[in-house]
C-alpha cells in the first residue's frame, strides 16, 4: 500500500497491542483482509494534538528515505490516530547493540546506517524540522543496514528555527548515536536528554 493520507475507511480485520503504552500514545498492529499489515499509533486522552502534531510532521517529511510512510488518520470525538507502515523486519539500535549484533554488521552495514540516518537528518533539518528525540529506541534498522527513524513526536518545526542552537542538539545526539554504532560509546541510559 502507498502512504497519501486522509481520513481512513478502510478497516482492519484485526487488532493487537504491539508494544507497552507510553504517556502519549499505544502503538497496534491492524491486520487487513487484503494481507496488509499498518501500525496504528493512537493518542492516549489528553494527548491527541501531540500525535496529530507527529502525523503533521510525518506527512512533511515523506519521500525521505529513511521515513515511515504514513496512511490515514483515525478521528473520532476526542480521539486521534494514524497509521502508517508497519516495519516488522527492523530492529531498534538499542536492542541491536544489547544483544551483540550489531557488532556482526560489517564496516560496510556500518557506514550505511550511519550515512542513512545522517540523511534522514540532514533533510528533516532542510525543511525546518528538528526531531529533539535522537535515540537508539528511535532508530530501526534492518540486517542488511536499512534504517527508519520512528517517534517524530517532540519534533519542532519552524523554517526561522535557529539552527545552530536547535541543530546542535541533534548534532551532539546523532554524534553519540554514530561512535556507538562504531563500538567507541557504551550507552549509561536509554533515554535521549530532554530538549
Amino acid at each position: 500500500p502507498r502512504g497519501g493520507g486522509g481520513v481512513s475507511e478502510m478497516r482492519p480485520e484485526r487488532v493487537e497491542l504491539i508494544s507497552e503504552p507510553s504517556a502519549q500514545a499505544t502503538l497496534s498492529r491492524a491486520y487487513y483482509d487484503d494481507g496488509t499489515t499498518r501500525v496504528m499509533k493512537n493518542a492516549k486522552i489528553g494527548h491527541a494534538e501531540e500525535v496529530k502534531r507527529e502525523y503533521q510532521i510525518l506527512k512533511k517529511l515523506q519521500g525521505v528515505p529513511g521515513i515511515p510512510v504514513v496512511f490515514e488518520e483515525f478521528i473520532g470525538g476526542i480521539s486521534y490516530g494514524f497509521a502508517m507502515e508497519d516495519l516488522g523486519d527492523y530492529r531498534d539500535l538499542w536492542t541491536l547493540s544489547n544483544s551483540f549484533l550489531l557488532p556482526k554488521f560489517t564496516t560496510e552495514s556500518k557506514i550505511h546506517i550511519a550515512k542513512g540516518l545522517a540523511r534522514v537528518f540532514s533533510e528533516a533539518n532542510a525543511r525546518g524540522i528538528i526531531n529533539h528525540d535522537i535515540k537508539p529506541e528511535n532508530i530501526m534498522v534492518t540486517t542488511d543496514g536499512n534504517v527508519k527513524v520512528i517517534d517524530w513526536g517532540l519534533a519542532v518545526e519552524d523554517p526561522k528555527l535557529s539552527r545552530q542552537d536547535d541543530y546542535g542538539y541533534d548534532f551532539e545526539e546523532f554524534a553519540k548515536i554514530v561512535r556507538m554504532i562504531f563500538g567507541n560509546l557504551a550507552l549509561e541510559s536509554k533515554s535521549a536528554i530532554p530538549p
